[in-house]
């Protein structure tokens, strides 16, 4: 049965070049490639290298007679058949089928389909039949691609065969089939990729079989079915179903959640991993065993050597060790009988055995001990070695030891409860600002101004960030989440705002009242009557009425953003606007 497909489109891809040689078509014969030709069922437009097959096509082979290097693009539309004794489309170059609204039927006693270089299929269904001995569908030198949203049923002596890579990845399906009394495989590729869609093979006699290095990826919806065998040294599943009738004659890989169901033997190594892998062989498996992952039935011999170190293998549940434990608090605060819970995590989380035996290693100076199953407690500062024990963690009779260093620290000391802070100096437009506070009882303060001014504006409220540290033996951890729970706490009389309370620091915020409304005239903000000679650089600017208006800066009559003196002397600092028409000047003395 064919579909046609209404999916998302993959385009073959135009020619690279324009075609040379001739083709025969229609019955007619050297048709040059140069040129544009026309027929019954048929047009070839030489600019795009493009063959467009109609459903009153008369059936005649199509050899198309072009350098190897060129790609030909053939599409169809409808019901389309070519039927010949010689092969039915054979291409010298590189081939693109595609198609849409019924089917392009290929039959002939020799090749169906055969480019001597690259061939692919896009979109549509195509029926190919070869004859005996030769392929429905045959690269001679290079690969095989079927994408998009093709549908091809492929049928010959063998049905497909790719000199190079057989890749696979459509939204349709791909059926191959090997006929006749002494029928080969039904696929035959040196690799072959399966990355989207269904693929079966069949035949008679030895027919069914397929030959290649098979790699099948993706969902659950990717499937290849062999009903034959699966010839080939390495091939490997990690998405996806395999089916096999018959023998893997080589090794064989499953992984990623990938599914195989082998009726015959596997005959070299068979490896299973990762969880959700599913994989049952009705024979042997000839050379070895290997599972580390996933469930697993053999239900013959094993010939070589088996490894079950994760999943499942005929019903038994691999032994899998402990390779450490983790989420055990690195710190404790001493207390006087009140514990901490220990809870562990085992890595991994399919570990065997996961109950874990707590005991105290080493107190040192703590007098840690252990009650209850998980609970510990620890009563003077200093550091307690606490070992984790699981039975058989590591193998049956061997358990896993794991110590845990854990830090106790000091009970709580005096509760802190600070009143007004002293020794800040307010903001003043002009001036610097200033980073005193006096330390109070039990902790140090710092004060940081935000924005960071290197002068204090006018007509700006200025913000500083407090940060108050307790001293040891002293905590802020007395039941009060911010400043104003604090009865008279206040900052030059200012109630503050509080950002944060660790317990052994605690941070506000301050906003002081805006500074002063600006002079009248222009005049230097920032800039002092005398510096010594190459002491720091120092950024100025104006401020007052009509100051927005003086634009250029000078020092000595250069143009100047920082006053920057290295040399003694007396330097003539002034802004101006850019018509000169307002200026101001300062002369300030460097020693």
């Amino acid at each position: 049965m064919y579909f046609t497909a209404a999916m998302l489109t993959l385009a073959a891809p135009t020619a690279a070049q324009a075609a040379t040689g001739t083709m025969d078509i229609g019955g007619a014969v050297n048709n040059n490639l140069a040129g544009n030709i026309v027929g019954v069922g048929f047009t070839w437009t030489a600019s795009t290298n493009t063959l467009k097959l109609t459903s009153v096509y008369t059936r005649q082979k199509i050899h198309i007679k072009c350098a190897a290097t060129d790609v030909i693009n053939l599409e169809y539309t409808g019901e389309v058949m070519v039927f010949a004794t010689e092969n039915g489309i054979h291409c010298l170059g590189s081939l693109n089928l595609t198609g849409s609204g019924g089917q392009l039927w290929v039959a002939s006693d020799t090749e169906g389909i055969r480019a001597e270089r690259a061939l692919t299929f896009s979109d549509g269904n195509f029926r190919v039949e070869g004859g005996h001995p030769f392929a429905g569908i045959r690269s001679a030198n290079s690969d095989v691609t079927i994408g998009g949203a093709a549908y091809v049923d492929a049928s010959g002596y063998q049905g497909i065969v790719a000199k190079g890579y057989l890749n696979i990845h459509t939204s349709g399906s791909v059926n191959a089939f090997a006929t006749g009394t002494y029928a080969s495989d039904a696929i035959s590729a040196g690799n072959v990729t399966i990355s989207q869609g269904t693929v079966t093979s069949g035949g008679n006699y030895a027919g069914g079989s397929v030959r290649g290095i098979f790699v099948i990826s993706g969902s659950s919806g990717v499937s290849l079915t062999v009903n034959g065998n699966l010839n080939g040294s390495d091939q490997q599943v990690s998405g996806g179903q395999l089916t096999v009738t018959g023998r893997v004659a080589g090794n064989l890989t499953v992984k990623s959640g990938g599914t195989a169901t082998l009726s015959g033997a596997v005959g070299g190594n068979l490896v299973v991993r990762d969880s959700g892998t599913v994989t049952t062989v009705d024979g042997s498996v000839e050379g070895n065993l290997m599972v580390t992952g996933g469930t697993v039935t053999v239900k013959g011999s094993v010939g070589g050597t088996t490894t079950h170190t994760g999943g499942t293998l005929n019903g038994k549940q691999a032994f899998e060790p402990v390779t450490n434990i983790t989420g055990i608090q690195a710190s404790v605060t001493a207390s006087a009988g009140e514990g901490n819970l220990l809870h562990g995590t085992v890595v991994p989380a399919t570990a065997t055995n996961k109950s874990i035996v707590w005991s105290v290693h080493d107190a040192g100076t703590t007098g840690a001990a252990i009650f209850g199953t998980n609970g510990f407690t620890a009563y003077v500062a200093g550091t307690a070695i606490i070992r984790a024990t699981i039975a058989d963690g590591l193998a049956v009779g061997t358990p896993y030891t794991q110590d845990f260093a854990i830090t106790v620290n000091p009970a709580p000391g005096e509760c802190i409860t600070p009143a007004a802070l002293t020794g800040v100096v307010a903001p003043v437009a002009g001036a610097s600002p200033s980073t005193a506070i006096n330390d109070g009882t039990g902790f140090s303060a710092s004060l940081v101004w935000d924005g960071n001014p290197v002068v204090f504006d006018y007509e700006t409220a200025h913000t500083a960030t407090v940060t108050l540290l307790a001293e040891t033996g002293y905590t802020f951890s007395c039941g009060f989440a911010n400043t104003a729970q604090i009865a008279g706490f206040t900052v030059n009389g200012i109630v503050p705002v509080w950002v944060e309370n660790s317990g052994s620091w605690l941070k506000f915020k301050v906003t002081f009242p805006a500074t002063r409304t600006a002079p009248p005239i222009p005049m230097f903000l920032g800039l002092a009557d005398e510096y010594t000679a190459g002491s720091h650089a120092v950024m100025w600017k104006v401020t007052g009425a009509g100051s927005s208006a003086l634009t250029t800066f000078k020092v000595n009559g250069k143009l100047a953003l920082w006053f920057n003196p290295s040399e003694a002397g007396t330097y003539l600092v002034e802004a101006s606007s850019d018509d000169g028409k307002l200026r101001i000047w300062k002369y300030v003395k460097v020693k």
